[in-house]
């Protein structure tokens, strides 16, 4: 069967489920087929992590910050920023002063039992072209030094005792042309990547050499899943739908563990979030998506309320749609970023922003091994499927299924039926503009269901079932092996 094919075949498979839960709650006094929005019985994918930047490691950060990233938020894996300062000359080697700094932070991750992958934004500034912090070229005499540079990273981390990362991508966002710390690859603005490939396939071999083989590879970390354009295309870098790159080198293939790529998808059609979905999964890559911040309007005072409801549906269309292992918010705690970009302010209170409560709610009950489940809606003015911009998704672990639910609408109220539920009660948060995740009720789940779920306008809402322990059926493949 095609992919399209076997993607028909699913969605009418999970139709029929919503008809049949449709059908079964009508005798007692549910609203109409409609109203009932239906977590699916068939699984999509396992959830193995969530993630942040959550701070830089310099300056220091205060211990109730640290608290509430590291200990309450739920987070499983921090993204550890590397720049120009990391790197001592364009041989390769180290500063040691600044990767002290990195140190004492994964030392700190070691005693709240986090794991971390670490990201470069720019190299030492010798090795590009022209010699400056912003965008510039790798230069190709330096590529060699700049593969070793990472090996000596790993080197520097192992003599200190601490961790070593899970996992390293060599380039934050390549396409991005910044004015802050960044870097391209040569000729990729004509969509040529080979640059991209040497290095990543030399720094894989360098790794094995050292004795650095357990510490995988993330790429290609692009701004978006977009392909066809010269900014945020994860695609692209991999030859687009299906990665042929993979087919052409396979020592590409071997060397990138997990496809990563950020979630700036500004506008337009679904479609690059589906080729990519399908095309990691063809090729039996776990997908990481490492960064995304509510920047799509460009406004530093964007009302708290709306960075909580809009990033609360970008994370169900990557959950839901792109069917993201692993998401990552960008930053949690830094000073002088906007606040859109963060989840805790600098103040003297150092105040969570609600789309702290958001994730936490989700983070600390969707715990690494739940499995991720399609949300049908007939309401189209409540998209649960194949959009940049979703209301549903759902999870289902061994204690229970968490719903995360969105009312993108200013002004209007949403009633209806929640059903395919596990456990017997539910718990029902919710977040406004005027209150964050508060316990709203306590519900009976009778046939798996919660009957009369009410969203506020503009509003998030988390239901969190609990019950006698629940079986996880394993994830279904929507592509052709």
């Amino acid at each position: 069967m095609s992919f399209s094919g076997s993607v028909l075949a699913h969605r009418a498979s999970l139709f029929l489920a919503t008809v049949t839960v449709a059908l079964s709650l009508s005798g007692s006094g549910a609203l109409a087929q409609e109203n009932t929005v239906v977590v699916s019985s068939n699984s999509l994918q396992t959830v193995k992590g969530w993630g942040c930047n959550a701070f830089f490691a310099e300056p220091k950060v205060p211990s109730v910050v640290v608290n509430d990233l590291y200990r309450d938020l739920g987070m499983t894996i921090d993204r550890i920023y590397l720049d120009h300062n990391d790197g001592l000359n364009d041989q390769g080697a180290v500063n040691a002063v600044a990767l002290n700094a990195v140190c004492n932070k994964i030392a700190l991750l070691k005693r709240f039992h986090l794991s971390y992958i670490l990201c470069s934004w720019s190299p030492f500034i010798g090795m590009k072209n022209p010699p400056i912090v912003a965008s510039a070229d790798l230069r190709v005499d330096c590529e060699s030094a700049f593969t070793t540079y990472f090996v000596n990273i790993c080197k520097y981390i192992a003599s200190k005792h601490v961790p070593l990362p899970i996992a390293i991508s060599v380039q934050n966002e390549p396409t991005n042309t910044a004015t802050y710390d960044s870097m391209h690859f040569m000729n990729e603005e004509k969509f040529d990547y080979r640059q991209y490939y040497r290095v990543v396939e030399a720094l894989r071999r360098k790794l094995d050499a050292d004795g650095f083989a357990a510490v995988k590879l993330l790429g290609p970390e692009d701004g978006a899943y977009d392909t066809g354009k010269n900014w945020g295309c994860s695609m692209a870098f991999l030859g687009g739908d299906g990665f042929p790159a993979f087919r052409k080198h396979p020592a590409l293939k071997r060397a990138i563990w997990g496809c990563s790529s950020h979630s700036y998808n500004w506008a337009g059609p679904v479609t690059f979030l589906q080729q990519w979905a399908s095309s990691c999964e063809m090729w039996h890559k776990d997908k990481w998506m490492t960064e995304y911040s509510y920047i799509e309007n460009g406004e530093k005072n964007t009302p708290l309320i709306d960075t909580a409801v809009m990033s609360a549906r970008r994370l169900c269309s990557d959950m839901e749609c792109v069917r993201n292992n692993y998401w990552f918010w960008w930053d949690g705690y830094a000073p002088g970023i906007a606040r859109n970009e963060v989840l805790i302010a600098d103040d003297t209170r150092f105040t969570k922003y609600p789309l702290y409560y958001v994730l936490q709610k989700l983070f600390t009950n969707v715990r690494p091994g739940a499995v991720c489940k399609p949300v049908i809606s007939h309401d189209p003015a409540f998209s649960t499927s194949d959009n940049i911009w979703m209301n549903a998704a759902a999870f289902q672990s061994v204690n229970g299924t968490t719903v995360l639910l969105v009312n993108p609408h200013h002004t209007r109220n949403l009633h209806f039926n929640l059903a395919g539920l596990s456990g017997v009660s539910a718990a029902v948060y919710t977040t406004t503009a005027h209150e964050n995740m508060r316990l709203i009720s306590v519900r009976n789940v009778r046939n798996g269901s919660v009957l009369g779920v009410h969203l506020p306008p503009w509003s998030v809402t988390v239901i969190v079932t609990t019950g006698p322990s629940t079986q996880l059926n394993p994830p279904n493949r929507l592509v052709k092996e």
